[in-house]
């Protein structure tokens, strides 16, 4: 019988953050029709809330 796995990517080395990140708020600024200064306020935030490591090398 086969065991469940979990996996936690929390220093972003499985996963690219960044690209999903960016989609999203490129989709979500498109969608409401955010002006330049509200875009700028939504790319702060994702900046600050998904810092990116650089990858490992």
């Amino acid at each position: 019988m086969l065991q469940p796995l979990v996996l936690f990517d929390l220093d972003n080395t499985l996963v690219d953050r960044r690209g999903t990140l960016a989609d999203w708020a490129a989709e979500f600024i498109t969608e409401h029709g955010l002006e330049d200064e509200e875009q700028a306020y939504v790319l702060k935030m994702v900046a600050e809330f998904g810092p990116i490591r650089p990858p490992l090398t």
